[in-house]
């Protein structure tokens, strides 16, 4: 059991199945190697909360920091997207961003000091993203479902 209210058991799980699927992944060489690699990582960063559940600021601390910076980039990235006239490539944009979004993550001290020394941005952790198809990929399916438009609310969150 974690202390201060952490509970990441129900990730452990995760890292056994991501591995599986990373490892049959016939398109990235030497995916083995690479999958246990991410394995391990995973496992200890999970040990890393578990030790110390602060050691990486506190949830307020990196969510206000997180929103600062995605606020501070929302107007160029909704006027980039709604320059795309192709309803398919712009909701493909729209995942990419959402991908890139995750890579992007100031919250991470790592993440943040490789951004400030190669001088990477959002937009270039976008441009650099891998092609599709990707491991995952259902952005068909999707791109199908919300043609469809079936939703009843929507709710944004920042």
């Amino acid at each position: 059991m974690l202390g201060s209210g952490y509970d990441l058991w129900p990730l452990v799980p995760v890292i056994s199945l991501c591995k599986k699927r990373a490892e049959s992944d016939t398109s990235v060489p030497d995916a083995a190697n690479k999958a246990e690699k991410f394995a391990q990582s995973y496992a200890d960063i999970l040990e890393d909360f578990k030790k110390d559940p602060e050691s990486h600021g506190g949830p307020p601390d990196c969510i206000d920091e997180e929103n600062a910076n995605a606020i501070s980039l929302f107007e160029n990235v909704v006027l980039v997207n709604d320059a795309i006239e192709d309803e398919g490539k712009r909701i493909e944009n729209l995942v990419r961003g959402i991908f890139a979004g995750n890579i992007f993550d100031l919250g991470s001290a790592q993440l943040a000091e490789v951004f400030s020394k190669d001088g990477m941005s959002f937009l270039a952790s976008c441009q650099n993203l891998v092609p599709r198809p990707w491991v995952i990929d259902d952005l068909d399916a999707f791109k199908v479902k919300w043609s469809k438009k079936s939703w009843k609310k929507a709710k944004a969150v920042l």
